[in-house]
């Protein structure tokens, strides 16, 4: 019998660079994700987050630079094979409206059937399970029109899982979500220890959720490393436009970004 792979994969950017025309959006960027961490891609709107994702997944061609997943160049997986490691869950989450919340999670079964063959039993139980285990299994029949934000996320989040990937990618999963339902998300996504890199738009999430926080400014990497090292008043002022102070949280120690107002470096990078 043949083990299942563990939990979490090497990811690694290497002097990535990306162009739109004339306008270079990635700029020679370098990453390497440990195996099972969680790695928040942070920054102002419009610094590449999105774009660094979709070179990450094969979604866009780089000018240079590669992608290599646990050790493999991204050119050389084939599309069933990368759907079966890693997996997406972006900002707005869609599907058919006539589909219910179990057949949505049973999409995340396609790359591991064959042809246009229908869900199995297996599959279906895997479908509820996963629905109970992110805490909407009581949801399993109902139609995805009538889900709320908070709902549908999760949903896609179990239908991520249902791939069965070492490694999840996020485009600011949270930003339409209400505080409750996005800490809630991420409790979900950190508990399963898979390789997480997340394009995060809340500073607070990303102290609290990530192992490794990457700064990103106009497509390059400004600064990189625990939240302690990242989060700074200099790097929010110079990179944010924001004066903070940085307080220490009283639950986990971990920085604790406290706003006063606006920089005068607001607008300067």
């Amino acid at each position: 019998m043949t083990a299942e792979p563990a939990p979490g994969i090497g990811v690694t950017v290497d002097h990535l660079v990306f162009r739109a025309g004339a306008v270079t959006i990635i700029d020679d960027v370098c990453l390497t994700v440990a195996p099972g961490s969680l790695t928040g891609l942070i920054g102002p709107n419009g610094s590449g987050k999105s774009t660094l994702l979709k070179l990450i997944l094969g979604l866009a061609a780089p000018a240079a630079g590669s992608v290599t997943i646990g050790g493999k160049d991204l050119r050389r997986w084939s599309r069933r094979e990368l759907a079966r490691t890693v997996a997406v869950l972006a900002q707005h989450s869609t599907a058919s409206t006539d589909m219910t919340a179990s057949q949505v999670v049973n999409l995340g079964r396609i790359p591991h059937q064959s042809g246009w063959a229908l869900p199995s039993s297996s599959d279906r139980d895997m479908a509820q399970q996963l629905l109970d285990e992110v805490g909407v299994g009581h949801l399993a029949d109902r139609h995805w029109s009538l889900l709320s934000g908070g709902e549908r996320q999760k949903v896609q989040l179990a239908r991520a899982l249902a791939q069965k990937p070492r490694a999840l990618v996020l485009d600011e999963p949270t930003n339409h979500l209400d505080p409750a339902a996005a800490w809630d998300l991420m409790e979900q996504v950190a508990a399963k220890k898979l390789t997480t890199i997340a394009a995060i738009h809340d500073l607070d999430i990303a102290a609290r959720f990530c192992d490794r926080l990457v700064v990103l400014s106009r497509g390059t990497v400004v600064a990189h490393g625990s939240p302690r090292e990242v989060l700074t008043t200099d790097m929010l002022a110079e990179v944010y436009g924001l004066k903070a102070d940085i307080g220490v949280h009283p639950v986990d120690g971990g920085p604790l970004v406290i706003h006063t107002g606006v920089s005068p470096l607001a607008g300067q990078r």
